[in-house]
């Protein structure tokens, strides 16, 4: 799953050590309706954040330099070479790295006017490593795993005293997903950023991941988002089964409205799709 959503950000070059940018809080300015909207197509997650901004100060607020991060599912290196990797101790193949397909469509319109806007050269959040201890050798050994990266995108723009106005972000995300070691081989034109793993599960078909964090809309205003709106419209995946709490169950739209909600404390959209063929 791919998740992310927008922070008005410090200038470009402050950085922490990450390689994030250092939030910079918009006390006057807050989110009074953020709709979400997430949809699959073509192997790719499709989001759509349409956010309604009040600024309810008497003065204007110039030039903002808004940073939106985009996370993707995937491991990387430090350069963030393509590379694919085989575990002989999960009997698991996977392929990591960077590639300008896995973000596309990126768009911002402030009040219906697009925005120019470029993005970070690297991603951050570092891959992560899977560390296991060895009796035997006294040592640890380290191997990839793959999980979530970031990657920010920039652009400007300025709010007048006492209006409101819309943001609108668009994206596409490459659609991490896992399917059995046996039908990898058995289709050579599989598509890169895939995670490829044997598994003694009976279900068929792929399993697909989206992802979406809610926490850096916290710099607007108090944190808060006054009103939530969200749909995920699972119809371009083939027969969707979701898991859940344990349970496993069908459906084509996930819905969900919440009112006065504390950015910090929503919980990340982390879903898990089950596919059939």
């Amino acid at each position: 799953m791919c998740s992310a959503n927008g922070d008005p950000v410090v200038h470009y070059s402050s950085l922490n050590r990450a390689g994030n940018p250092m939030p910079l809080n918009i006390e006057e300015v807050v989110i009074e309706r953020e709709n979400l909207h997430v949809s699959h197509s073509g192997g790719y997650n499709i989001f759509h954040v349409e956010y309604l901004l009040r600024n309810e100060s008497d003065r204007a607020i110039n030039n903002i330099n808004y940073g939106f991060p985009i996370d993707y599912y995937v491991g990387a290196n430090d350069d963030e070479t393509p590379v694919l990797m085989d575990d002989d101790i999960s009997e698991s193949m996977y392929e990591i790295g960077w590639c300008n397909d896995m973000i596309r469509d990126v768009s911002f319109c402030f009040n219906e006017e697009k925005l120019t806007f470029h993005s970070a050269k690297e991603s951050v959040r570092p891959y992560e490593y899977q560390v296991d201890f060895d009796d035997d050798l006294n040592e640890t050994e380290s191997e990839f795993s793959p999980g979530i990266m970031r990657r920010w995108f920039y652009t400007q723009f300025s709010i007048p005293a006492r209006s409101k106005c819309i943001l609108v972000v668009t994206y596409s995300v490459y659609a991490a997903s896992e399917v059995d070691l046996f039908s990898f081989l058995s289709s050579p034109a599989a598509s890169r950023y895939k995670s490829y793993s044997v598994s003694n599960k009976t279900e068929a078909g792929q399993v697909f991941f989206i992802d979406y964090d809610f926490q850096p809309a916290e710099h607007w205003g108090a944190g808060i988002i006054e009103s939530l709106y969200i749909t995920i419209d699972l119809s371009g995946f083939s027969n969707p089964c979701l898991k859940m709490d344990g349970y496993y169950f069908s459906t084509k739209e996930l819905a969900r409205y919440e009112t006065n909600c504390l950015a910090k404390n929503i919980e990340p959209i982390k879903l898990l799709i089950q596919t059939s063929k």
